[in-house]
């Protein structure tokens, strides 16, 4: 099973985007005639229908069962809801605002899915909908501040939260685990007091065994900032026990992971601060690093046949071995980027420094497009990450949720 992690920073304004929505009348059908340079459109949607609305969410961009098209939409100030849009037409088919404030900003960042069954969270409050319908399935409260990053194994899903010691008088972190058909949620380890968790990566091992991979920080200095030494751990969530804890020799820098490592072939991968490593899965063992002149707070990186692809703070695009961290190509950038996304050789994603839609050649790291968004040229496409699927990808201006031809 392949687990889809959605990643996000909370830091910068810069990235806040709220999605809004209307019916089938802010549907428009195109066809495929090209509508804007090299850029196909199939089908535009206009997100809301007052005056004071605008696409400006974090919630990320959902295809479910290549039927539906969800998003989050924002009808006016602190009042969101979810929509669902059918992929083929952009005709809206319903929209969710069962939310426990009454003036809810929609602050959701990641979300996982389990058959017909969304589930996201923030700020210990856990909905879940029926993806077909845009129906609650269920919603909790729960008394710990969760992660905005979650994972997913099967009906289950994993996020760390951090609750306040009373008796101790510190903050601590624990991972929890929740099962997205029922939304009874348990916790499952706790780490060392002085350390603090980052978000969990579970898989199933070839005898069944559910093990998760994740990062522990320990903050060296009593003031921030201060340097933080990095751990690689894995779990052993079916035996209960800890199958290794340890420190990543480098980079020890300031920063820390906000995103769950990514797991594959049997390596696991990881950016600290201003760096890049790769361990091994069963032992844990580093087995290379790669510093940059710029972090990954935003752009994150993906791994694919072999190979890693990231957009750097630094304003350049790489492509690395993912077995030595050698360094395939280098391109020059623009700004600060969201994370990629990667259909039939060609990484797309949104350039935050024009707000451009970009396919880019994985094998050779040359644009092959960047186009602006249709409707809205002055502030361009939203910054959450472009998704796709069967030749088509889909994504958001700060009005219209649009699905383009893909590049190839």
């Amino acid at each position: 099973m392949r687990t889809i992690i959605i990643n996000c920073k909370f830091s910068l304004l810069l990235f806040v985007v709220y999605l809004t929505t209307a019916g089938f009348s802010g549907c428009n059908w195109f066809g495929t005639s090209p509508e804007n340079g090299k850029l196909k459109l199939v089908w535009k949607t206009k997100l809301y229908t007052s005056e004071s609305g605008q696409v400006t969410g974090r919630f990320p961009n959902v295809l479910y069962n290549n039927k539906i098209y969800i998003t989050m939409a924002q009808v006016a100030e602190y009042e969101t809801k979810l929509v669902g849009l059918d992929i083929q037409t952009g005709k809206q088919l319903w929209e969710w605002k069962d939310f426990f404030l009454e003036k809810e900003e929609g602050d959701f960042r990641s979300a996982v899915q389990f058959e017909n069954k969304i589930v996201f969270a923030w700020g210990g409050r856990h909905y879940c909908i029926n993806a077909e319908t845009g129906k609650t399935v269920w919603r909790n409260k729960v008394n710990t501040s969760t992660s905005f990053i979650m994972s997913a194994i099967g009906n289950k899903y994993l996020f760390n939260a951090v609750s306040f010691n009373s008796v101790l008088g510190i903050y601590t972190s624990a991972l929890y685990m929740g099962n997205i058909e029922t939304g009874q949620i348990e916790e499952i380890y706790r780490p060392d007091q002085e350390k603090t968790l980052i978000s969990p990566t579970p898989f199933i091992t070839s005898s069944g065994e559910i093990l998760i991979s994740m990062v522990e920080g320990k903050r060296l200095g009593k003031e921030w900032p201060s340097e933080i030494q990095h751990f690689i751990v894995l779990f052993n969530l079916t035996k209960n026990k800890v199958i290794y804890s340890k420190e990543i020799e480098s980079p020890q820098l300031l920063g820390a992971g906000f995103r769950a490592p990514v797991v594959n072939d049997g390596k696991v991968y990881t950016d600290i601060g201003k760096g890049i490593v790769c361990c091994d899965l069963e032992t844990g063992t580093q087995l290379w690093s790669k510093s940059f002149n710029g972090d990954f707070l935003f752009s994150n990186f993906i791994v694919n046949d072999g190979f890693l692809y990231t957009n750097c703070e630094n304003g350049y695009r790489y492509k690395l071995d993912a077995n030595t961290g050698f360094v395939k190509w280098q391109e020059l950038n623009t700004g600060t980027c969201t994370p990629i996304f990667m259909m039939n050789g060609v990484l797309y994603y949104i350039g935050g420094g024009d707000g451009k839609l970009y396919a880019v050649d994985a094998a050779s790291g040359s644009i092959i497009w960047k186009e602006s968004a249709p409707m809205d040229k002055n502030q361009g496409f939203s910054s959450v990450t472009p998704t796709g699927a069967n030749g088509r990808i889909y994504c958001c201006d700060h009005f219209y949720a649009y699905c383009f031809e893909a590049a190839r």
